[in-house]
């Protein structure tokens, strides 16, 4: 009770039009405060369009790649490039490459949120050919799933170069952890 004795105590000393606009300052802060939306602060309450307001992370996922121009028994292992960062496809276990075929393995990975995606891939098949795009899939909305065309490309004296049909493709998708 002595608390609020000195506050009154405090604004008797100012004039009735200061005391107005203070007491209008409070209730405007006060009604801010309690009308305005929030954003819930703490792990776990970053946003992104369709993902709610507690996913921290999407998963990227590689479902496996789909031979237009490679031999039936190849065996391929991917490198994707989502936001700057490299994933390979695959590294679990002791596997370096996959065999290609309609029975792979997806992998996931955790990718942090963010408001656009830029994904890229390249691929080597074993045996030395390597299979590139010049194709960056930009992806704003999640969930998302498509496919990434790779070109072989052959080095000669002139440098590298990239061919025009694809050999492969690559399946994958951008989905909110389960």
């Amino acid at each position: 009770m002595s608390t609020v004795e000195a506050v009154f105590k405090f604004l008797e000393s100012y004039p009735a039009w200061a005391k107005v606009a203070m007491l209008a300052g409070v209730v405007i802060t006060v009604g801010v405060a309690v009308l305005a939306p929030r954003t819930p602060i703490g792990p776990g309450t970053e946003t992104n369009p369709g993902l709610g307001t507690s996913v921290k992370m999407v998963l990227f996922k590689i479902h496996g790649v789909s031979p237009s121009g490679l031999p039936p028994s190849a065996s391929v292992r991917v490198t994707a490039i989502v936001n700057g960062k490299t994933f390979t496809y695959p590294s679990l276990g002791a596997v370096d490459w996959l065999d290609v075929g309609p029975t792979m393995s997806s992998q996931s990975f955790g990718v942090s949120l963010a408001a656009q995606y830029d994904i890229r891939f390249e691929m080597e098949v074993k045996g030395g050919s390597r299979h590139v795009s010049q194709e960056t899939v930009q992806i704003t909305t999640v969930p998302y799933t498509g496919d990434y065309r790779l070109f072989p490309t052959k080095v000669d004296g002139a440098g590298v170069s990239r061919a025009s049909i694809p050999a492969a493709s690559i399946r994958f998708s951008l989905e909110a952890p389960q």
